[in-house]
């Protein structure tokens, strides 16, 4: 490790060791110098992963940014993805800007892409001032150099109208999930509309990209596609270069890859963690992110960049929602829904996995807080209620509650929409 990164990567530690009531409760009595920690004993750090932090949000919030909890100092992102548990992530506006330097550096080293570009994002939900907005179809940015679209009611009429705002809008590029991604793309190959020209990169995060997903991506939309890795702990974690290799942004996160706890050597497989060097409001040490990888020495690539170079072997994927009509709706509908109650009604929501049974039948697996188990027909009611298409309204709902989902054995993942119906008639 090279010694500035190594004096960040001490910082922070000591940071959060010394200002955190999570980290010092933690460190307990250990005999940790951490003034004089050196790069072998970053190792003796406890691990953390997210069912300890679940709950304990504010415990994880620094001394030095209690005051400004709710100030716009701070802004809050919220996970609940493939995890399925759902937690509040606080960011210092100031860090979040520098967490995402690196990434900015390779879109335009490698892409030329720059800040004043023009482009199109989705979203699933929306807040303003970290309250929560009914979400719009679409949204301009003030400034008129983005365009967002709403991931839900994805029919393929609004398609259709998405690829027309974009083909009048003209964006440089684009930054998408691959599910959303491949919704356009087979829309535009089966109405044989021609790639918008203005287009030259789509930039896919929040999923597991397939070489197949890519492939039916770069087709529809001719332009280059490239792959990138983060979460709301710590933004961007990885990005790919020109040649498809995802390298770790090094001067933003310090990645581990670990098996049963200890460190496993380059080219073999293992648990990843991650140390936020930017996120001094909420700082995550040796913070398991729930997906697997292996690292690779920067020198197996042959671009310029001379960060580590990290491969996930099981990302997070998201199965598209099975409707009578023939149609496929993304499962991001579920995120929102989960999203809307735990800021309506106070985080109660821990954990939740939605599976598709069969046409028009699904399941919903639901952890709450116990406190509120007494409202779990509210819940239940609520949840329907604010789906807003019409094919999931009227399909048969089971509601179970459950003190703890497991994730699945083989890919060490909660997943939080399974499509079984599907996978059924697959085989």
């Amino acid at each position: 490790m090279k010694d500035v990164l190594f004096d960040k990567l001490l910082e922070m530690v000591v940071h959060a060791y010394t200002t955190v009531p999570f980290y010092r409760e933690l460190l307990g009595n250990r005999k940790i110098d951490l003034g004089q920690l050196l790069p072998d004993a970053f190792g003796e750090l406890p691990l953390v992963d997210k069912s300890m932090i679940i709950g304990r949000e504010t415990e994880m919030l620094s001394d030095v940014y209690k005051g400004y909890a709710n100030s716009k100092k701070l802004s809050i992102q919220r996970t609940s993805g493939s995890s399925g548990h759902y937690l509040k992530v606080y960011w210092d506006v100031h860090d979040e800007t520098r967490s995402l330097m690196g990434l900015w550096y390779r879109r335009k080293e490698y892409f030329g892409i720059t800040p004043s570009d023009k482009y199109c994002y989705f979203y699933t939900t929306q807040y303003a001032r970290n309250r929560l907005l009914e979400a719009k179809d679409v949204t301009v940015l003030s400034n008129g150099k983005a365009i967002g679209f709403c991931k839900n009611n994805m029919s393929s009429q609004r398609i259709d109208d998405i690829y027309a705002q974009m083909l009048r809008f003209e964006p440089k590029w684009i930054m998408m999930q691959p599910s959303i991604a491949l919704l356009l793309s087979k829309r535009i190959a089966m109405k044989n509309f021609p790639p918008i020209p203005s287009i030259e990169y789509i930039e896919l995060t929040g999923e597991y990209l397939t070489d197949q997903v890519r492939y039916e991506i770069e087709q529809a939309f001719q332009c280059t596609v490239a792959n990138q890795y983060g979460c709301n702990e710590a933004n961007s974690i990885a990005s790919e270069c020109n040649n498809k290799k995802m390298h770790v942004h090094a001067s933003s996160v310090y990645v581990e890859v670990l098996r049963e706890g200890k460190a496993v050597p380059f080219g073999e497989a293992g648990d990843i963690y991650i140390t936020s060097l930017n996120n001094r409001a909420m700082p995550f040490i040796r913070y398991k992110i729930g997906e697997r990888g292996i690292l690779y020495a920067a020198s197996e690539c042959s671009c310029r960049c001379k960060d580590t170079i990290l491969e996930l072997i099981n990302g997070r994927e998201c199965e598209l929602i099975s409707t009578d009509g023939g149609e496929e709706i993304t499962a991001y509908v579920f995120l929102k829904v989960v999203e809307y109650i735990n800021e309506k009604v106070g985080n109660i929501i821990l954990q939740f996995q939605v599976v598709q049974t069969d046409i028009n039948q699904f399941t919903v697996k639901l952890v709450i807080k116990p406190s509120y188990m007494g409202w779990r027909e509210t819940i239940s009611d609520l949840f329907v209620d604010k789906l807003e298409e019409e094919a999931l309204k009227n399909a048969k709902w089971e509601f179970v509650y459950r003190e703890e989902l497991l994730p699945d054995g083989e890919t060490g993942k909660l997943a939080y929409f399974i499509n079984e119906y599907k996978k059924k008639r697959q085989e």
